[in-house]
């Protein structure tokens, strides 16, 4: 019982984290997409140049963040706190969340 706790606790955790982080960056977008005009602007370079180091950076975070979760993930097996299935279903979880908001981002997009 106290198991399953935990596992819908670290569900529930990563889930949240994973929709508040995506509609983060998706309420920047707008604003991020300003600033790399206005960068663009300032400093007299192309904005496609410098839209491509914010995705560039976007991604390395967005892999980071993954790979931290992933180690925890692991750790929490280890430690015997998740089974290997729960941190499966964790991350596939978290995969299907991320793909619904991408989904809606489009579909608001147009």
């Amino acid at each position: 019982m106290k198991k399953q706790i935990l596992v819908s606790a670290v569900i529930l955790a990563v889930v949240g984290a994973s929709v508040f982080s995506t509609t983060h960056v998706l309420a920047q977008t707008t604003d991020s997409s300003v600033l790399v005009q206005m960068i663009a602007d300032k400093f007299h370079v192309n904005k496609t140049d410098v839209q491509a180091v914010f995705d560039e950076h976007h991604k390395t975070r967005v892999t980071n963040m993954q790979a931290r979760l992933e180690t925890k993930l692991m750790q929490d097996v280890k430690s015997e706190k998740i089974t290997e299935a729960q941190k499966t279903l964790i991350l596939n979880k978290l995969k299907e969340v991320r793909h619904s908001v991408r989904q809606m981002w489009r579909h608001l997009k147009r």
